[in-house]
């Protein structure tokens, strides 16, 4: 992503919806995974970004983010959360540990060879019965301008994922689109924005209320997630297992 995508990441991950609806859920997730030592849990935030999620990731045990963008590195850092390495997947990172828990959060799409980082990702950083949880924007007919601003290389359906990650040899425990209940309306305006020639490549920032209406509705799927599979939705969320 470019320095305006980690800059607008910085001012927004602990107020918009989006990013705090999807911590929201993931956290939900990761209280639901049984560990006998919970309070020796290694986890690995891949694609930290500017740490929004490290906090959060923090309160189940030491984290450690990974971040390709130097600044984003530092801005990282200013957390004073855990450990941040430089490096990206597949094949280029400054670590040896493995980990109990790795996220993935929006980070699988800009990965040209997804396929191989999902690999190097179970052989070199994942240890074996632990968990890596996955996020991914759904539907290529969602495509726009801000996928373009910030450099995915595709968006996904739930059979390409479950290929890829069959394929890279991950036992899938849960995987299902999600932002269920807001998919019509986000897709209704993606749509128009693109027919128009929209030129906007960011999120727009919605009012307080819309905001917390959103954050409302968006982090409701976590008790949903619990027990069913979505149909549809504007990403896919995905939990898999490391078994051998």
């Amino acid at each position: 992503m470019n320095n305006l995508a980690y800059e607008q990441m910085k001012s927004e991950e602990n107020t918009h919806w989006w990013f705090t609806a999807r911590r929201k859920i993931v956290q939900s997730i990761i209280s639901d995974i049984d560990f006998i030592n919970k309070e020796k849990i290694s986890i690995l935030d891949i694609g930290c970004g500017t740490g929004g999620n490290l906090p959060m990731l923090s309160t189940f045990g030491n984290v450690t983010g990974l971040e390709m963008d130097y600044e984003a590195v530092k801005m990282s850092k200013e957390k004073g959360i855990g450990e941040i390495v430089h490096g990206s997947i597949p094949g280029n990172f400054e670590t040896s540990n493995k980990y109990n828990i790795i996220t993935l959060l929006d980070v699988l799409e800009h990965i040209e060879n997804d396929k191989q980082a999902l690999i190097d990702i179970k052989k070199y950083l994942l240890k074996v019965d632990s968990r890596l949880i996955i996020t991914v924007p759904a539907f290529q007919f969602l495509w726009s301008q801000h996928d373009v601003f910030l450099h995915h290389k595709r968006r996904y359906t739930k059979k390409i994922l479950k290929k890829v990650l069959s394929e890279a040899g991950y036992e899938i425990k849960l995987l299902s689109y999600y932002n269920f209940f807001l998919f019509l309306p986000i897709s209704l305006v993606r749509i128009v924005l693109s027919i128009f020639g929209d030129k906007e490549s960011s999120m727009q920032d919605p009012s307080k209320w819309a905001n917390k209406f959103f954050y409302k509705v968006f982090s409701f799927e976590r008790y949903l997630l619990k027990n069913s599979s979505l149909p549809f939705g504007v990403s896919l969320i995905a939990v898999v297992e490391k078994n051998d």
